[in-house]
């Protein structure tokens, strides 16, 4: 009779299948004792506890289906969770004893592909669809530094209106912007607000500026994020991708103080992540997460970071306003008493976005 064993998964889930075979190929042997969890805890139990939660399980890229299956409803799992259950032979691609994030997730791929074999979108597709996304972020740039946020919402954020209205997201290490109405009332209304009453006071301070729709904007804040480094994931099945960009550029505002203005600013030194959606043959924005790496202010002592605190520009104190929420998961700023750690993660190849994490 031929033994039943666990002998593979297919995005993070084990299945039963019937073996004899005895190759170190993943998926094909026998039953072998677990490789060691350590370095996968090591490098997912970031604030080691000894627990991985589900964000950070998330943030490392590993499959949130095997997330489901070792949890049991407790909101994290432990290296006894993986240690008593029988891994899939061939998991330990490098046959060392040890199993590594990078195993993982390879294996987890390679699985997935071997035993869930699905067309896929074209070489040239891809790339075109990659090319597409930049411009979309790129957009983001140019929109943003003109302070024109309604106009970027219309243009290339989801249609308020259609499937993926309602799960669009814009968030911070400080809040989440849930819905495209959210975001479009705080990141965009209220924007064209302030742009008004800013024009409106640097009109009385200096009488030769108009107000008027053309010099909308005078007075108001101007945010420079050049993005660079780009990583650009595109789903095998055509419908969505996602990137990550490092976004080192500076903020300019002008503080009013009765009858003067002056200009104060801010260093940026960040990174931006986003997951995209093909909506009728365009891509657009769906979920945008930004994650502060250095942010300090333009004057003499900008470096003294230590002592006066790291400048998050833009964030909200006290309560949440309507439709916004805490982030699960807040990207802590440079210390140098913090080891450097790579987030949002580096998206990795997928083929329809249930098989991936959302930024």
């Amino acid at each position: 009779m031929k033994r039943i064993i666990l002998s593979s998964f297919i995005a993070g889930q084990f299945i039963l299948a019937g073996c004899a075979s005895t190759s170190a190929e993943p998926g094909a042997g026998v039953s072998v004792a677990n490789a060691d969890f350590s370095p996968v805890l090591e490098a997912v139990d970031t604030n080691r506890d000894g627990k991985m939660s589900r964000a950070e399980w998330q943030h490392a890229g590993l499959p949130a289906s095997s997330f489901g299956m070792f949890e049991k409803g407790r909101g994290f799992v432990t290296k006894a969770d993986f240690d008593e259950n029988p891994a899939p032979p061939g998991i330990d691609i490098n046959g060392d004893g040890k199993l590594t994030v990078n195993e993982f997730r390879q294996f987890d791929r390679m699985m997935s592909a071997k035993m869930n074999p699905r067309e896929s979108i074209s070489a040239a597709e891809r790339a075109l669809a990659m090319w597409e996304v930049q411009n979309v972020m790129s957009k983001h740039a140019y929109y943003h530094a003109a302070a024109l946020n309604l106009e970027e919402i219309t243009a290339i954020w989801v249609d308020e209106y259609g499937d993926n209205a309602a799960t669009a997201k814009f968030s911070s290490p400080a809040w989440v912007m849930n819905g495209i109405n959210t975001i479009k009332g705080a990141y965009g209304r209220i924007n064209q607000d302030n742009r008004q009453k800013a024009l409106e006071k640097i009109a009385k301070i200096y009488p030769d500026i108009e107000v008027t729709e053309a010099n909308l904007g005078a007075g108001h804040e101007w945010v420079m994020h050049t993005n660079t480094t780009p990583v650009i994931e595109v789903a095998g099945d055509g419908k969505t991708a996602k990137g990550i960009w490092y976004s080192p550029g500076m903020g300019l505002i002008t503080e009013f103080e009765g009858d003067t203005a002056r200009v104060d600013g801010t260093f940026f030194w960040e990174k931006y992540a986003a997951d995209f959606v093909n909506e009728n043959g365009v891509w657009k924005i769906w979920h945008l997460q930004m994650a502060y790496d250095f942010t300090p202010k333009l004057d003499d002592k900008w470096l003294d970071f230590e002592k006066k605190g790291m400048v998050q520009t833009g964030e909200r104190d006290g309560e949440m306003p309507d439709g916004f929420s805490k982030p699960e998961y807040s990207y802590p700023s440079y210390s140098m008493k913090r080891a450097a750690t790579i987030y949002p993660a580096i998206p990795q190849p997928y083929y329809t976005f249930s098989e991936t994490f959302s930024y």
